[in-house]
């Protein structure tokens, strides 16, 4: 269907675990003098990647 091997992934975290996952509501990931992303209540752009690079260690 044209995906990459790895796309269904997020998706199916997002919707099979969502009663394990807590939605994280404030602050941000600041680094390199930066600001970094801020959050907000659905989306996070840090979870997923932190997730990936946990699940890939084990």
């Amino acid at each position: 269907q044209g995906m990459h091997l790895l796309d269904f992934l997020n998706p199916w975290l997002h919707s099979t675990a969502r009663v394990g996952l807590n939605d994280i509501t404030s602050d941000s990931n600041p680094g390199c003098n930066t600001d970094g992303f801020p959050t907000i209540v659905g989306w996070d752009p840090m979870c997923p990647t932190r997730l990936v690079f946990v699940l890939f260690l084990f």
